[in-house]
C-alpha cells in the first residue's frame, strides 16, 4: 500500500490477528505510532466479566453511532491492550474518531494499568483536533 495509517482514525481489518480466540474481522482505532501504528479493538458490547470489575470497566470508551456513521450502533473501544498493526493491515479506512470518542479514549487510557507509560504519552501527545 505505501500509505501510513492515520492516527485517531478507525479502520476495518478483515483478518485481525489480535482477535481472540481466532483471527477475524474487526474495527480498530489507531491512536499512536511507535515502530508501527498502534491501536485498540472496537467491540459492539462490553463483556460481562469486564462489567463486573470497575477497574476494567473504566478502560472501556464509548463510540457513539451518531458520530461514526459506519457503526450500526454505539460501540466500545477496549483500552486495556494496545496492539501493533502494519500499514498493510489498515487498508480499509472508515473515518476519523469523533471528538467525544477521542475524549472517552483518553480517559480510558488514563485509567488503564496495563498500558505502559511511554505508550500513554504517545497517545496523549498525538491529538490533533
Amino acid at each position: 500500500m505505501g500509505d501510513q495509517a492515520r492516527i485517531w482514525h478507525i479502520y476495518w481489518v478483515s483478518e485481525c490477528r489480535h482477535r481472540v480466540p481466532t483471527p477475524g474481522p474487526k474495527f480498530v482505532a489507531i491512536v499512536c505510532r511507535d515502530e508501527f501504528p498502534m491501536g485498540f479493538l472496537i467491540n459492539s458490547k462490553i463483556r460481562q466479566w469486564i462489567k463486573k470489575e470497575p477497574t476494567r470497566l473504566a478502560t472501556q470508551a464509548q463510540l457513539l453511532q451518531i458520530e461514526h456513521r459506519f457503526l450500526d450502533a454505539d460501540s466500545w473501544v477496549d483500552c486495556r491492550n494496545l496492539y501493533p498493526f502494519t500499514d498493510d493491515e489498515l487498508v480499509s479506512h472508515r473515518q476519523r474518531i469523533g471528538k467525544r470518542g477521542i475524549a472517552a479514549i483518553l480517559e480510558a487510557v488514563s485509567n488503564s494499568t496495563t498500558i505502559i507509560s511511554d505508550h500513554k504519552e504517545l497517545i496523549q501527545k498525538r491529538i490533533k483536533r
